[in-house]
Protein backbone atom coordinates (compact mmCIF):
# COMPACT_ATOMS: atom_id res chain seq x y z
CA UNK A 1 0.00 0.00 0.00
CA UNK A 2 1.34 3.41 -0.92
CA UNK A 3 1.23 6.23 1.66
CA UNK A 4 1.20 9.42 -0.39
CA UNK A 5 1.44 11.67 2.68
CA UNK A 6 4.71 10.06 3.79
CA UNK A 7 6.10 10.00 0.24
CA UNK A 8 5.16 13.66 -0.21
CA UNK A 9 7.23 14.60 2.86
CA UNK A 10 10.26 12.94 1.25
CA UNK A 11 9.55 14.57 -2.13
CA UNK A 12 9.22 18.02 -0.52
CA UNK A 13 12.45 17.59 1.42
CA UNK A 14 14.36 16.45 -1.68
CA UNK A 15 12.71 18.89 -4.09
CA UNK A 16 15.96 20.56 -5.26
CA UNK A 17 17.68 17.22 -5.81
CA UNK A 18 14.74 15.78 -7.77
CA UNK A 19 14.45 18.90 -9.95
CA UNK A 20 18.17 18.88 -10.73
CA UNK A 21 18.93 15.18 -11.09
CA UNK A 22 15.59 13.37 -11.28
CA UNK A 23 14.58 11.47 -14.40
CA UNK A 24 11.47 12.36 -16.38
CA UNK A 25 9.58 9.54 -14.64
CA UNK A 26 10.77 10.71 -11.21
CA UNK A 27 9.51 14.23 -11.98
CA UNK A 28 6.13 12.93 -13.14
CA UNK A 29 5.78 10.72 -10.06
CA UNK A 30 6.82 13.56 -7.73
CA UNK A 31 4.27 15.83 -9.37
CA UNK A 32 1.56 13.19 -9.03
CA UNK A 33 2.30 12.69 -5.33
CA UNK A 34 2.32 16.46 -4.76
CA UNK A 35 -1.02 16.85 -6.54
CA UNK A 36 -2.52 14.08 -4.40
CA UNK A 37 -1.64 16.19 -1.35
CA UNK A 38 -3.12 19.36 -2.90
CA UNK A 39 0.29 20.99 -3.18
CA UNK A 40 1.10 23.35 -6.04
CA UNK A 41 4.60 21.95 -5.88
CA UNK A 42 3.08 19.64 -8.50
CA UNK A 43 3.20 22.55 -10.97
CA UNK A 44 6.97 22.82 -10.56
CA UNK A 45 7.61 19.10 -11.05
CA UNK A 46 5.34 18.77 -14.08
CA UNK A 47 6.79 21.94 -15.66
CA UNK A 48 10.30 20.60 -15.23
CA UNK A 49 9.16 17.28 -16.75
CA UNK A 50 8.03 19.26 -19.81
CA UNK A 51 11.45 20.93 -20.01
CA UNK A 52 13.25 17.61 -19.60
CA UNK A 53 11.16 15.99 -22.34
CA UNK A 54 11.91 18.93 -24.66
CA UNK A 55 15.62 18.45 -24.00
CA UNK A 56 15.27 14.76 -24.81
CA UNK A 57 13.27 15.63 -27.95
CA UNK A 58 10.52 13.23 -26.84
CA UNK A 59 7.31 14.94 -27.99
CA UNK A 60 5.01 12.27 -26.55
CA UNK A 61 6.57 12.76 -23.11
CA UNK A 62 6.14 16.52 -23.56
CA UNK A 63 2.42 16.07 -24.24
CA UNK A 64 1.97 13.62 -21.36
CA UNK A 65 3.55 16.08 -18.92
CA UNK A 66 1.35 18.88 -20.26
CA UNK A 67 -1.65 16.60 -19.65
CA UNK A 68 -0.66 16.01 -16.01
CA UNK A 69 -0.11 19.74 -15.46
CA UNK A 70 -3.38 20.83 -17.09
CA UNK A 71 -5.49 18.20 -15.30
CA UNK A 72 -3.93 19.22 -11.97
CA UNK A 73 -4.75 22.88 -12.64
CA UNK A 74 -8.31 22.02 -13.64
CA UNK A 75 -9.31 19.32 -11.16
CA UNK A 76 -7.22 20.11 -8.10
CA UNK A 77 -6.98 23.88 -8.07
CA UNK A 78 -9.51 25.19 -10.62
CA UNK A 79 -6.87 27.48 -12.16
CA UNK A 80 -8.96 27.83 -15.29
CA UNK A 81 -7.16 30.71 -16.97
CA UNK A 82 -3.73 29.09 -16.63
CA UNK A 83 -5.11 25.75 -17.85
CA UNK A 84 -6.61 27.41 -20.92
CA UNK A 85 -3.28 29.04 -21.75
CA UNK A 86 -1.57 25.65 -21.54
CA UNK A 87 -4.27 24.07 -23.69
CA UNK A 88 -3.62 26.71 -26.33
CA UNK A 89 0.11 25.95 -26.31
CA UNK A 90 -0.61 22.22 -26.47
CA UNK A 91 -2.90 22.42 -29.52
CA UNK A 92 -0.88 25.02 -31.41
CA UNK A 93 2.72 23.98 -30.69
CA UNK A 94 3.04 20.45 -29.33
CA UNK A 95 0.36 18.05 -30.59
CA UNK A 96 1.02 18.80 -34.30
CA UNK A 97 4.60 17.52 -33.82
CA UNK A 98 3.56 14.08 -32.59
CA UNK A 99 3.23 11.06 -34.89
CA UNK A 100 0.38 10.05 -32.55
CA UNK A 101 -1.50 13.33 -32.86
CA UNK A 102 -4.83 11.54 -33.41
CA UNK A 103 -4.54 10.00 -29.95
CA UNK A 104 -3.45 13.24 -28.31
CA UNK A 105 -6.26 15.17 -29.97
CA UNK A 106 -8.60 12.90 -27.99
CA UNK A 107 -6.70 13.84 -24.86
CA UNK A 108 -7.05 17.50 -25.81
CA UNK A 109 -10.80 17.16 -26.40
CA UNK A 110 -11.16 15.56 -22.98
CA UNK A 111 -9.30 18.38 -21.22
CA UNK A 112 -11.07 21.08 -23.20
CA UNK A 113 -14.41 19.55 -22.24
CA UNK A 114 -13.45 19.83 -18.58
CA UNK A 115 -12.35 23.43 -19.02
CA UNK A 116 -15.58 24.37 -20.81
CA UNK A 117 -17.83 22.97 -18.11
CA UNK A 118 -15.98 25.00 -15.48
CA UNK A 119 -17.36 28.18 -17.04
CA UNK A 120 -21.09 27.57 -16.60
CA UNK A 121 -23.48 29.01 -19.13
CA UNK A 122 -26.46 27.78 -21.12
CA UNK A 123 -24.28 25.86 -23.58
CA UNK A 124 -21.29 24.79 -21.49
CA UNK A 125 -22.58 21.32 -20.56
CA UNK A 126 -23.69 20.64 -24.13
CA UNK A 127 -20.33 21.77 -25.49
CA UNK A 128 -18.41 19.79 -22.89
CA UNK A 129 -20.39 16.61 -23.59
CA UNK A 130 -19.75 17.03 -27.32
CA UNK A 131 -16.01 17.32 -26.67
CA UNK A 132 -15.98 14.21 -24.44
CA UNK A 133 -18.00 12.14 -26.91
CA UNK A 134 -15.68 13.33 -29.67
CA UNK A 135 -12.71 12.26 -27.56
CA UNK A 136 -14.21 8.77 -27.23
CA UNK A 137 -14.73 8.54 -31.00
CA UNK A 138 -11.16 9.66 -31.68
CA UNK A 139 -9.81 7.02 -29.30
CA UNK A 140 -11.94 4.27 -30.89
CA UNK A 141 -10.68 5.25 -34.35
CA UNK A 142 -7.08 5.35 -33.13
CA UNK A 143 -7.34 1.91 -31.48
CA UNK A 144 -8.91 0.43 -34.64
CA UNK A 145 -5.93 1.38 -36.80
CA UNK A 146 -3.06 1.25 -34.28
CA UNK A 147 -0.72 -1.75 -34.46
CA UNK A 148 1.43 -0.85 -31.43
CA UNK A 149 0.05 -2.70 -28.38
CA UNK A 150 1.58 -0.27 -25.87
CA UNK A 151 0.01 2.72 -27.59
CA UNK A 152 -3.32 0.94 -27.90
CA UNK A 153 -3.23 0.26 -24.18
CA UNK A 154 -2.40 3.92 -23.52
CA UNK A 155 -5.39 4.96 -25.64
CA UNK A 156 -7.69 2.61 -23.72
CA UNK A 157 -6.47 4.17 -20.45
CA UNK A 158 -7.35 7.61 -21.76
CA UNK A 159 -10.79 6.28 -22.70
CA UNK A 160 -11.34 5.33 -19.07
CA UNK A 161 -10.58 8.90 -18.00
CA UNK A 162 -13.03 10.26 -20.55
CA UNK A 163 -15.69 7.85 -19.27
CA UNK A 164 -15.30 9.08 -15.69
CA UNK A 165 -15.59 12.67 -16.88
CA UNK A 166 -18.75 11.83 -18.84
CA UNK A 167 -20.31 10.34 -15.69
CA UNK A 168 -19.51 13.47 -13.72
CA UNK A 169 -20.99 15.63 -16.45
CA UNK A 170 -24.25 13.67 -16.42
CA UNK A 171 -24.33 13.95 -12.62
CA UNK A 172 -24.02 17.73 -12.83
CA UNK A 173 -27.17 17.70 -14.99
CA UNK A 174 -28.93 15.34 -12.52
CA UNK A 175 -29.15 12.67 -15.22
CA UNK A 176 -28.65 9.83 -12.73
CA UNK A 177 -29.80 6.93 -14.90
CA UNK A 178 -27.52 7.98 -17.76
CA UNK A 179 -24.64 8.52 -15.33
CA UNK A 180 -25.21 5.07 -13.83
CA UNK A 181 -25.18 3.33 -17.24
CA UNK A 182 -21.92 5.02 -18.22
CA UNK A 183 -20.37 4.35 -14.80
CA UNK A 184 -21.16 0.62 -14.93
CA UNK A 185 -19.71 0.24 -18.40
CA UNK A 186 -16.67 2.36 -17.63
CA UNK A 187 -15.87 0.42 -14.46
CA UNK A 188 -15.49 -2.76 -16.51
CA UNK A 189 -13.33 -0.85 -18.99
CA UNK A 190 -10.90 0.55 -16.40
CA UNK A 191 -10.67 -2.83 -14.65
CA UNK A 192 -9.35 -4.21 -17.92
CA UNK A 193 -7.17 -1.34 -19.11
CA UNK A 194 -6.45 1.16 -16.35
CA UNK A 195 -6.07 -0.11 -12.79
CA UNK A 196 -5.04 3.36 -11.62
CA UNK A 197 -8.59 4.62 -12.22
CA UNK A 198 -10.49 1.71 -10.67
CA UNK A 199 -10.87 3.46 -7.30
CA UNK A 200 -12.33 6.59 -8.89
CA UNK A 201 -14.57 4.51 -11.14
CA UNK A 202 -15.98 2.69 -8.11
CA UNK A 203 -16.54 6.01 -6.34
CA UNK A 204 -18.52 7.62 -9.14
CA UNK A 205 -20.58 4.45 -9.61
CA UNK A 206 -21.43 4.41 -5.89
CA UNK A 207 -22.60 8.01 -6.11
CA UNK A 208 -24.92 7.25 -9.04
CA UNK A 209 -26.36 4.27 -7.16
CA UNK A 210 -26.95 6.38 -4.08
CA UNK A 211 -28.70 9.11 -6.07
CA UNK A 212 -30.95 6.45 -7.61
CA UNK A 213 -31.92 5.23 -4.14
CA UNK A 214 -30.01 1.95 -4.53
CA UNK A 215 -28.52 2.21 -1.05
CA UNK A 216 -27.47 -1.42 -0.61
CA UNK A 217 -25.76 -1.40 -4.00
CA UNK A 218 -24.08 1.93 -3.17
CA UNK A 219 -22.91 0.50 0.17
CA UNK A 220 -21.30 -2.50 -1.51
CA UNK A 221 -19.66 -0.38 -4.21
CA UNK A 222 -18.40 2.15 -1.64
CA UNK A 223 -16.73 -0.65 0.31
CA UNK A 224 -14.93 -1.68 -2.88
CA UNK A 225 -14.07 1.97 -3.57
CA UNK A 226 -12.66 2.44 -0.06
CA UNK A 227 -10.40 -0.57 -0.40
CA UNK A 228 -9.25 0.49 -3.87
CA UNK A 229 -8.30 3.93 -2.50
CA UNK A 230 -6.53 2.25 0.43
CA UNK A 231 -4.50 0.19 -2.06
CA UNK A 232 -3.11 3.32 -3.73
CA UNK A 233 -2.67 5.29 -0.49
CA UNK A 234 -5.15 8.00 -1.46
CA UNK A 235 -6.57 9.27 1.82
CA UNK A 236 -8.81 11.88 0.17
CA UNK A 237 -10.45 9.04 -1.73
CA UNK A 238 -10.67 6.87 1.39
CA UNK A 239 -12.34 9.69 3.31
CA UNK A 240 -14.83 10.46 0.52
CA UNK A 241 -15.72 6.76 0.26
CA UNK A 242 -16.21 6.49 4.02
CA UNK A 243 -18.48 9.55 3.89
CA UNK A 244 -20.55 7.77 1.25
CA UNK A 245 -20.64 4.69 3.48
CA UNK A 246 -21.98 6.84 6.33
CA UNK A 247 -24.71 8.19 4.04
CA UNK A 248 -25.65 4.64 2.99
CA UNK A 249 -25.70 3.35 6.56
CA UNK A 250 -27.92 6.24 7.65
CA UNK A 251 -30.36 5.55 4.80
CA UNK A 252 -30.37 1.88 5.79
CA UNK A 253 -30.91 2.83 9.48
CA UNK A 254 -27.58 1.30 10.54
CA UNK A 255 -26.49 4.10 12.88
CA UNK A 256 -23.88 2.10 14.79
CA UNK A 257 -22.10 1.28 11.52
CA UNK A 258 -22.28 4.95 10.50
CA UNK A 259 -20.66 5.95 13.81
CA UNK A 260 -17.89 3.39 13.30
CA UNK A 261 -17.13 4.87 9.87
CA UNK A 262 -17.12 8.39 11.30
CA UNK A 263 -14.53 7.30 13.87
CA UNK A 264 -12.36 5.78 11.13
CA UNK A 265 -12.43 9.15 9.36
CA UNK A 266 -11.37 10.92 12.56
CA UNK A 267 -8.57 8.37 12.97
CA UNK A 268 -7.46 8.87 9.35
CA UNK A 269 -7.58 5.11 9.11
CA UNK A 270 -6.34 3.09 6.16
CA UNK A 271 -8.20 0.06 7.47
CA UNK A 272 -9.74 -2.16 4.81
CA UNK A 273 -13.51 -2.50 4.66
CA UNK A 274 -15.05 -5.97 4.92
CA UNK A 275 -17.00 -6.56 1.73
CA UNK A 276 -20.60 -7.37 2.52
CA UNK A 277 -23.11 -9.02 0.24
CA UNK A 278 -25.25 -6.77 -1.96
CA UNK A 279 -28.37 -8.49 -0.60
Amino acid sequence: MGDFETIFKVVSKRKSEILKYGSYNALIYSGTVSASQNSKLAYIFFSEAINRAHQDKDINHVITAYHRLIITKLKRFHDLKEAQELLDKLISKEIPKSPDKDLYMALYDNMLGLAIVMEPNDFSTISAKSMLINATHRINEYVAQCTNENKKSQAERYKGQVGINLVQLELEKNHYNAANRIALSNLEHVKKYSEGYVAEAYSVLAYTQFMLGEYQEALHTSQLATNAHVEIGNYDGVQASREMLINCYMKLRMKVKAQEEAQLILDKSFQYEPIESKN
